[in-house]
């Protein structure tokens, strides 16, 4: 049985899938399955996938209707059907560094959910990092309380059996509400749980709005060349180093916003 169960939920991004996925197969920790799960997804998605599976045994495809939303209940049935002790997630169109599953693992010795930091890049070739410690519960109960989030799941992992205690796990999300949010606020109600955030840039999010003008073919170059990029020596972590310097320029607004949360919690307590 494997370590990690990696779910892959897609729908009609295509191309880049094969560089998601190469940067699965790539980890430094190969102990791992990979479950895409499809949501209504085109022939050429078909195709990739039916080459990949041929040569990766570690690759399950789930070739579902499109269904509700996006998807999400085609997520549980996923996960349901992972036989890892652990289930990681990656978009159709996000990367994994070499070391994401690794760093991981050393997290999940002291949580049963865990997140690393979210890295988006935007379409100015910027990326950014959002503050966030889910390992407080202050920050728990303004992702509960407000629509705010900061990581999203191609940065998280979670034990399976931790999933299992769930009310409902993946399901469309209210209407107005995003999907990993609404998945994210059925965690931090179990009390019983232990979170953490790990301090690290592990992934890359190749944020989909404003990449609406691009081609497939535009999307799936770009998709391959931030592989590379940040397969090179000391790349992630001059990435991560930028990043925070930025976000430090930023930090004196970030904490007003977090004082006004506050205030607005307290003021429900009452």
């Amino acid at each position: 049985m494997p370590l990690f169960s990696v779910i892959l939920p897609t729908f009609n991004h295509c191309d880049p899938i094969i560089w998601a996925i190469k940067s699965v197969q790539q980890q430094t920790l190969q102990d791992f399955e990979i479950i895409v799960a499809g949501d209504g997804v085109p022939d050429r998605t078909r195709e990739i996938m039916a080459g990949i599976c041929a040569t990766d045994s570690r690759v399950r495809f789930f070739d579902n209707p499109k269904g509700e939303a996006k998807g999400e209940r085609h997520r549980h049935a996923a996960v349901m059907a992972a036989n890892g002790s652990y289930i990681a997630y990656i978009a159709d169109d996000d990367l994994w560094h070499c070391s994401h599953l690794e760093v991981l693992l050393a997290g999940l010795g002291q949580a049963d959910f865990c997140n690393t930091l979210h890295g988006c890049v935007f379409p100015d070739n910027k990326l950014s990092i959002f503050p966030g410690d889910i390992a407080y519960k202050f920050c728990r109960d303004v992702l509960t309380h407000y629509k705010h989030n900061f990581f999203g799941p191609t940065c998280v992992c979670h034990s399976k059996a931790s999933y299992l205690k769930l009310p409902d796990g993946w399901t469309p999300a209210p209407r107005g509400l995003w999907s990993d949010l609404h998945m994210w606020r059925q965690w931090f109600r179990q009390d019983s749980l232990r979170f953490l955030t790990i301090p690290q840039l592990t992934t890359i999010h190749l944020d989909s709005p404003g990449r609406d003008a691009m081609s497939v073919e535009e999307r799936t170059r770009e998709s391959q060349d931030w592989l590379e990029k940040i397969h090179q020596p000391g790349a992630m972590e001059t990435l991560e180093v930028a990043a925070l310097r930025r976000l430090a320029l930023e930090q004196g607004c970030y904490q007003f916003a977090m004082r006004l949360f506050q205030t607005q919690l307290d003021s429900q307590k009452r």
